[in-house]
Formats: C-alpha cells, structure tokens, sequence
C-alpha cells in the first residue's frame, strides 16, 4: 500500500548513503536497513519529501493507475489508490509548503518531523505585533498560545487551530510587544491545567509574583489523558503593591460559562467579572482575538482596541 511507496521513495533518496540498500532487496530487507538508517537526520529529511511527492503525484495516479517518483515507475493497485483520508492529507500538508522552505526547515532540526514542519511554516508567518503606545496598565490579561508537545491526533492538534510558542517565546513577549505596566499592577493568566509549570514560569519571566487562581468551568468535556479536561486555570499575579479589590467588588473562584465551538475562545463573565472588580483600572488584553470596549488589546487575531 502507501506505506511501501514510501520505501520505495525513501530508499531512492538515501541510496548514495547506503550502497548495499539495491532495488531487488525484497521489502523487509530494505525496511531492516532502513531502520538501521534512521539515526540519520537524512533518512526523516527523505521520508517527508517523499510525503509531499506522493502527495503531488497521487492525483495523477488515480487517473492514470501508476506513479513515476525519482526516476522509478510504480503500478498502483485499486487498493494503493484507496489511500485512507487522513494520511492523503498529511502529506498534502506538506507538498503545500515550498521546497525551499522545506529545505530551510530541515537546516534547523536534527530530526525533522512532519508536525514540526507545519509548525514551523507557520511561525514563520506570524506577524509580531506593535508594541502598542500604552503605559501605566493596571490590569493585564492573556491567554497565550502555549505549544503543545501531543495531540491525540493530527486533525486536534493545537497548531492546526492557530499557531502556537514555546514558553521561552512567550517569556519575551511582554517585554517584545506587551503594553507599559503600571508600578503597582495585576496579571491574570490563562493556562491549561498540562500547562501549569510553564504558566508559573512565564508569569515570573514576566515581573509577576503568583497569589491564587480561579477556574473556568465549561461545562462541556473535552479531550485529554489523565482526566478528560472540563476547566482552565487563570493565575492571579501581582507587581509592586496592587490592592485586592473591595470586598464588595469579589466574585466567586468558579466561573461557569459553555465553552463556546471556537477554539480558545475565553468566557465572557470572566471579562465582565474584571470589569467589576477594577472599574476604573486601565485594562489590557495581551493575544487579543477581538476588540472589547473599555478594554485595549493586542495580537494577531486582535481587531481594533
């Protein structure tokens, strides 16, 4: 099926790598050597572009029954061509992307992964916002793009809603294109219960001291591991002296609101919830993924502020 094609493509590509590896080695010969190969970074380099040429060269193989790839003809079977959805286009995902920006891409990494790839493409094409003329921001709230090193599958993965950094990128942030802070301020944190440590550690890189959390309850069950995860975290941080609000102005540690169908979107009781509580503070949306009024904001899904 697809999965000998692949063989067929990888052990073309490395052949001047592995002299013995001859095209009348029968299939788990050429599969024994080829694990033995994998060590090297060129056999991960040789089975993705094998991916995006058969990607490239299946259409053609449906119509015509047969595919031509690296010099070397395959006769494709009517199961060859029933290649499952799923895997088609992953490979097409990485046909879509440039060859030089492949290439690129493989310079960067010593095992280059398809995921990796996609994510990479697509932070090349982030846009780093403009660190916004504003100062004395009493009330910072944001909800990073945290990276994720799993996904249950490719089609849920993180990257494929929007694109993601790592909790070194996100460190920088603030200082890169966040908002002026007031002396004495306040950081509210969004963060995945998987995503805690890094949260913490974010929020420090930030100039930010943690004093307590709440949790969003989105009454809906969502995918997971351990637990199949219900809630987010937001982490409470202060700067300098800055005041809890009035006893009166406190709301409730357990927001419930249904997690609505778009993906990462916060609830807005939370954002309602801040308005109570610090009504005349300046209040700022770093990540923001539409514009509110009373509020400024930036990012690159934020409208205007």
């Amino acid at each position: 099926m697809g999965t000998e094609l692949i063989l067929h493509q990888t052990a073309a590509a490395i052949r001047k790598h592995l002299p013995a590896l001859d095209q009348q080695y029968d299939y788990q010969r050429k599969l024994s050597a080829l694990k033995q190969y994998a060590k090297n970074k060129d056999f991960y380099v040789a089975q993705l572009e094998a991916e995006a040429a058969i990607a490239l060269t299946l259409p053609q193989a449906m119509k015509q029954g047969d595919v031509t790839a690296n010099g070397n003809h395959y006769a494709m079977s009517k199961v060859d061509i029933e290649l499952p959805n799923a895997a088609v286009n992953r490979w097409r995902q990485v046909a879509d992307i440039p060859a030089r920006e492949r290439s690129k891409y493989y310079a960067t990494e010593q095992r280059p992964t398809r995921k990796g790839l996609l994510r990479w493409h697509e932070n090349q094409s982030l846009v780093v916002p403009t660190k916004p003329d504003t100062k004395h921001v009493q009330v910072l709230l944001a909800d990073p793009p945290w990276q994720y090193d799993f996904s249950e599958t490719d089609t849920r993965a993180v990257e494929n809603q929007y694109p993601t950094a790592t909790p070194e990128d996100i460190g920088t942030h603030l200082k890169a294109w966040g908002p002026g802070l007031a002396k004495d301020c306040v950081l509210f944190l969004w963060a995945t219960a998987p995503k805690l440590p890094e949260a913490l550690t974010v929020m420090e890189a930030w100039g930010f001291t943690y004093r307590t959390s709440a949790v969003w309850d989105k009454e809906r069950v969502g995918m997971g591991y351990w637990f199949r995860g219900q809630h987010e975290l937001l982490l409470v941080g202060v700067r300098g002296k800055f005041r809890p609000p009035d006893a009166d102005l406190r709301v409730s540690s357990v927001f419930r609101e249904r997690r609505a169908n778009k993906h990462s979107k916060k609830p807005v009781c939370v954002y309602e919830a801040l308005e109570k509580m610090f009504p005349t503070a300046t209040k700022f949306e770093m990540y923001q993924r539409a514009a509110r009024r009373g509020w400024l904001g930036g990012g690159n899904e934020s409208g205007s502020a």
